[in-house]
């Protein structure tokens, strides 16, 4: 109960839903004597606090309710990081969580102070209303975002665990998160949570260039900030090596050339650095994010958790 409540965003989130509820009680005991109004309010307040259903016939209750639902919306969208409208950031914490339940285990020290980790961790990950999360930023296209719209899969949930685990790269997160596991001796554990958190944000850099050089073989034939000839050689090289491997696959070659594969590694890798680069300076790190000793199968397993 505490990750639902005691998380800042969380708590605006509620304090909206509360204030509104009080507004709609309010308005129904301020009714003038004999008013019909208190009636369809009172529908919306059981719709929401008894799970009552409203019918169509009662359109008065309806009309208030949806005018309830915008004000809310509007005030959250005001007031709250828009990341956590999605179930799969709320998801990404159970994870985060596991991940500071295990390092309570370590310090043998109680689970409550395991969630007095995550709720630090994840407050600083959504400082400035999750700003950090905003889908402008460029390391959250492809890994959580496309365009506008969150992408829907288990890899999502897996990469904003390592979005927000890699704050603990900041020494000064560290710091906080290691305070809230231990009262004591604080500097060893914040050194080791500070190389944790380098880990993960390598291990969303694996994921984030898998995940772009996926994008540009799926769309570098209507890349427009490729000049025609840069597309040319690139479907040149495609179709040299699909025809090698089929040739492999038929026994009229040993082995084949990767043209075209290392053509996309040149055209991402310099685009992962940038946005790794600049993925750095908003976790504050004071080392570079290099995925070098990294592969694909890394981030294959990581799919399944953290």
């Amino acid at each position: 109960m505490r990750l639902a409540f005691d998380i800042e965003d969380h708590k605006r989130a509620f304090t909206i839903f509360e204030d509104e509820i009080q507004a709609l009680n309010k308005e129904i005991n301020d009714a003038e004597p004999g008013s019909d109004t208190p009636r369809h309010l009172r529908k919306v307040c059981r719709h929401i606090l008894e799970y009552q259903p409203i019918t169509k016939a009662d359109e008065d209750a309806l009309a208030e309710y949806q005018t309830l639902v915008k004000r809310v919306k509007v005030r959250r969208g005001e007031e709250c990081a828009r990341i956590t409208t999605f179930q799969l950031f709320h998801r990404a914490i159970f994870d985060v969580w596991t991940a500071m339940i295990n390092r309570a285990m370590e310090c043998e020290v109680s689970l409550s102070a395991s969630v007095d980790a995550t709720v630090c961790l994840v407050d600083e990950s959504l400082q400035s209303k999750g700003s950090f999360f905003d889908f402008s930023k460029r390391y959250m296209q492809e890994t959580v975002f496309q365009g506008h719209r969150i992408k829907a899969k288990e890899a999502t949930r897996v990469a904003l665990a390592h979005l927000i685990l890699s704050h603990l790269g900041n020494p000064a997160v560290a710091a906080a998160v290691a305070k809230s596991l231990i009262s004591d001796d604080t500097n060893e554990l914040a050194k080791e949570l500070e190389e944790f958190g380098l880990d993960e944000a390598q291990h969303l850099g694996v994921y984030l260039q898998k995940e772009k050089r996926r994008a540009f073989v799926n769309s570098y034939k209507v890349d427009l900030t490729l000049s025609t000839d840069e597309r040319d050689e690139l479907a040149a090289a495609e179709a040299k090596e699909i025809e090698q491997e089929a040739e492999r696959r038929a026994g009229k070659r040993e082995d084949t050339e990767k043209p075209f594969s290392e053509l996309v590694s040149e055209y991402v890798r310099e685009d992962t650095i940038e946005v790794l680069d600049l993925l750095k300076q908003e976790l504050g790190l004071t080392v570079d994010i290099r995925i070098s000793g990294y592969d694909d199968s890394d981030v294959e397993e990581s799919e399944e958790g953290i």
